[in-house]
């Protein structure tokens, strides 16, 4: 084998590589419970990539989803928000600083009631080397009267630097 051609083939194995580890399939499975009144829009979370050391945002995740909620709407979109949760120490000096993130928002429909599910796939750049991709699962109770929108078992959001 020629120098050229173990070149292609370290070149093509690298693409692979990075290609399985963004792979949603290879994701960390994330549940989130919340509560939402009917009619009512909640965040269900938001997911940034910020470089620590200027606490800039390097990219906004993709977000795609993967079930549609049937007793209401699912909304994604890019936005600026006040980092809440940093995964490292030094960067733990960049929470409440606004960064651009991937929103992702629930609207229970008007007349909604009982429980809906939704389900998504956070994905992160590829230039990412320690970011981690998510599959989150979320279920929403709806009610007539419901208290302020909570989530409850997972991080406040999933950030990666």
């Amino acid at each position: 084998m020629n120098r050229m051609t173990r070149r292609c083939i370290a070149l093509a194995a690298t693409a692979l590589a990075l290609a399985v580890m963004a792979a949603p399939g290879l994701a960390v499975p994330r549940h989130k419970s919340m509560s939402v009144q009917a009619g009512a829009t909640a965040r269900v979370s938001n997911h940034t990539y910020f470089k620590s050391s200027t606490c800039q945002a390097r990219a906004v995740p993709k977000v795609v989803i993967r079930q549609k909620p049937s007793k209401g709407t699912l909304v994604t979109k890019e936005g600026e928000l006040p980092l809440r949760h940093a995964r490292t120490e030094q960067g733990q000096k960049c929470i409440g600083k606004p960064m651009r993130t991937a929103i992702v928002q629930y609207t229970a429909g008007a007349k909604a009631t009982g429980e809906d599910t939704l389900a998504y796939d956070v994905i992160f750049p590829a230039s990412c080397k320690r970011c981690t991709n998510f599959e989150v699962t979320v279920t929403v109770s709806i009610t007539a009267d419901a208290p302020p929108p909570t989530t409850t078992a997972a991080p406040d959001d999933d950030t990666n630097e």
